[in-house]
């Protein structure tokens, strides 16, 4: 520590120190600056990524697309509904079926305007796991393959 007029207390070390000169003051300041960067960024707590969001982000295939028919498969309350898939949510591994696995949405009302408030019932995600594809003949959920025809079309 520096023996001069001011005291500081120094952050990285809970120390007091003197403040030296005007033109040696802006280099000390500058390591202290830097130093206090580092230390910021070394003791930032991390953020934990999920585990289902590290699997998500695993998966490069992916064989049940928005459009496809599906049913609930498994230990879910919506197990043996069948419906289709609206949207893929990749990043999370989920999907959403529609007419499956509603949950209620409150719509706030507006007095300035004069709407009421309302409950709406919208589907929720469902994970991917928790879903089989339909096979269209015999309506029933199977596991998926892909073939390759003999005239060279790709079938699931």
């Amino acid at each position: 520590c520096y023996p001069w007029n001011s005291v500081i207390i120094c952050r990285c070390c809970i120390s007091p120190y003197f403040l030296p000169p005007y033109k040696e003051t802006s280099t000390i300041y500058k390591k202290m600056a830097s130093r206090m960067k580092l230390m910021k960024v070394l003791y930032k707590p991390r953020k934990k990524l999920k585990p289902q969001l590290v699997e998500a982000a695993k998966k490069s295939k992916w064989n049940i697309v928005r459009g496809d028919k599906v049913e609930v498969i498994g230990n879910h309350p919506e197990k043996g509904k069948q419906g289709i898939v609206e949207k893929v949510l990749r990043d999370r591994d989920r999907v959403i079926v529609q007419g499956v696995n509603l949950g209620a949405h409150r719509i706030k009302g507006n007095a300035d305007r004069g709407t009421q408030g309302a409950t709406r019932m919208v589907p929720r995600a469902i994970h991917y796991s928790n879903v089989n594809l339909v096979d269209p003949v015999t309506n029933k959920p199977t596991r998926i393959t892909k073939q390759i025809l003999d005239d060279g079309t790709k079938v699931r």
